[in-house]
């Protein structure tokens, strides 16, 4: 999928004995009132001025040919939004060992809220901190002489993730 600036393109294998295809879109996975096109070709521009921004969309293809009957294939997903795909944490500096209280901070351009997550642990299990935010920095008392792991999503106005990935997991210890 490429996504120019008010267009994305779909794109998929063509197959020599398809007469056309099928094309659906929707803003649900169970595609309740999708947008069904019928289709010459193996890709289609849709236009984007009617997408939400941070919202999920679905497509699938049905192939179309003599003798075989409909069916469509798996479905995709995507998130429409900014080209970015995750957050960004600034600080602290990934390794670095830090004093309390820490500050840490993120960014994402156009996003209103934040999901952070801090743990002891990199699967983050055992969370010290699970919540949405609307500032992209903070400074947080954490247990000293500790590894901590964080990470970030950002989100909408509404608490919708504008990004389907967290931001890469930063690691950081708090000094004796």
């Amino acid at each position: 999928m490429v996504q120019p600036v008010n267009t994305i393109v779909f794109e998929w294998d063509d197959l020599s004995f398809a007469s056309g295809y099928k094309f659906e879109f929707a803003d649900n996975p169970g595609f309740v009132q999708p947008e069904t096109l019928s289709l010459n070709s193996s890709s289609r521009d849709k236009d984007t001025v009617n997408m939400d921004i941070g919202k999920k969309y679905f497509w699938r293809i049905a192939v179309s040919a003599p003798n075989v009957p409909e069916v469509y294939g798996p479905s995709h997903s995507f998130f429409y939004g900014s080209p970015l795909l995750r957050a960004a944490i600034l600080a602290p500096v990934y390794g670095a060992i830090v004093p309390n209280p820490v500050r840490i901070s993120w960014d994402y351009p156009g996003a209103a809220l934040y999901y952070v997550q801090i743990a002891t642990g990199s699967n983050f299990s055992q969370l010290v901190f699970d919540s949405w935010v609307n500032v992209d920095h903070g400074d947080i008392m954490l247990s000293a002489d500790t590894t901590y792991y964080i990470r970030v999503i950002p989100g909408d106005a509404n608490g919708n993730y504008l990004v389907g990935l967290w931001s890469y997991i930063y690691k950081f210890t708090t000094a004796p």
